[in-house]
């Protein structure tokens, strides 16, 4: 039976078309919809495609970083991450007053009080702990980092992020089966399995947040779920194509895709990224509005936006994954991360680098990297002040 390497560029490529072809099926809750018709932007998807192929060819070739990786994990650090992360998760729950799970206001996650990105991060570094624990316990099989992992998902659960427990559970399955070449059956299984846990993590989180019957009384809890699966699956690219109707050769100069960085480097002032487009395109609705790539590259720097940011995706993606094949740990974990990354930009529209995906990396320095090169003290060192930063902030907030 023929087999598939389940982490080739080609992959990615072949989800992307399933979408498109999801998107001829109306849904039946109306999630996700607009009016719009994204078929006629065909052209804008196909050069997105072909930019992105021809990076991830280029990147296979691209030299692999050979300076010397301490596989083992620094377990001062990592109960230091621990302690610092479950730190500032009080601080978050604090200030927002309630845990989301229990809480009866079903968008208090995206609409309560914060004390911003700079605070929250450190408690974003739950999920990447997890990823770490669970590849520690692949490669040491203690008990004690499965109960690590396991932790971190029962806190994003209670924190209602349905992307980060996708995330840490999306990076088990790579890194056990991402190295091998699996033949199709098991494909098949793995697919299901991959498709009831998204229909339970995605749809049922969403049908608890906002109430069954404030969606829909007309379908079965199951029906629901689907339909809130190809509504989340979908939606993004619908909205991209209803703003790219609307944008009048008006573009936002990458206040989309760089959105993030440009709201560090203003200190959080300013509306960017999903904000912005709901302020401008969906001012009535009361969260962030996300488009889709390769929609978000295009409503940034038109179709020359399209061409850097898909050959650059590809080109970081299979540079990566030739790290992830010769089992470096930091290079692993990064993929699996890029790999997610850039499956979630058909909802979130992000460019697979960003600044928590920096942040990622400073953190992996810190918990594989033992060396005393100059890059890698530098590295620890502002990672380390970035913590006394968020605790600055934090309570200047409070």
């Amino acid at each position: 039976m023929p087999k598939i390497d389940i982490t080739s560029p080609y992959i990615y490529v072949s989800f992307y078309f399933l979408l498109v072809f999801l998107l001829g099926f109306e849904n039946g809750i109306s999630w996700g919809e607009y009016d719009t018709n994204i078929f006629s932007y065909l052209d804008i998807i196909f050069i997105y495609i072909i930019c992105f192929t021809v990076g991830s060819f280029l990147g296979r070739y691209a030299p692999i970083y050979k300076a010397k990786d301490f596989h083992e994990l620094s377990k001062f650090s990592f109960i230091f991450l621990w302690v610092i992360s479950i730190f500032f998760l009080f601080l978050k729950l604090y200030k927002l007053g309630d845990i989301p799970f229990f809480a009866s206001d079903p968008t208090i996650r995206s609409t309560g009080p914060s004390l911003g990105g700079v605070v929250d991060y450190p408690v974003r570094l739950i999920s990447l702990l997890g990823i770490v624990s669970y590849i520690s316990f692949e490669s040491k099989k203690d008990v004690i980092f499965l109960a690590y992992f396991a932790l971190s998902i029962c806190i994003n659960i209670l924190l209602m992020n349905r992307a980060e427990i996708l995330l840490i559970v999306f990076s088990s399955i790579i890194y056990t089966f991402g190295r091998k070449s699996i033949d199709i059956k098991n494909i098949l299984i793995i697919s299901i399995i991959g498709l009831l846990a998204v229909s339970v993590i995605i749809g049922g989180l969403a049908i608890y947040r906002y109430g069954a019957e404030n969606i829909n009384t007309k379908h079965s809890i199951l029906e629901l779920i689907v339909w809130v699966v190809h509504g989340d699956l979908t939606g993004a690219l619908n909205l991209g194509s209803y703003v790219t109707d609307r944008l009048n050769q008006v573009f936002l100069h990458g206040s989309y895709v760089l959105g993030e960085f440009y709201s560090i480097i203003n200190f959080g002032d300013g509306v960017y990224g999903a904000d912005l487009v709901r302020s401008i395109y969906l001012p009535d609705r009361e969260t962030a509005q996300s488009i889709a790539v390769p929609f978000s590259y295009y409503v940034d720097f038109w179709v020359f936006g399209v061409l850097f940011f898909g050959a650059a995706s590809g080109f970081i993606y299979s540079y990566l994954r030739e790290g992830f094949v010769k089992e470096n740990k930091i290079y692993s974990v990064l993929f699996i991360i890029c790999f997610f990354n850039i499956l979630m930009s058909s909802r979130s529209g992000n460019f697979i680098i960003t600044p928590l995906y920096l942040y990622y990396f400073l953190a992996l320095v810190l918990l594989y990297k033992r060396n005393d090169s100059i890059p890698v003290i530098l590295a620890k060192s502002i990672f380390i002040c970035s913590f006394v930063l968020s605790t600055i902030v934090a309570f200047i907030r409070m």
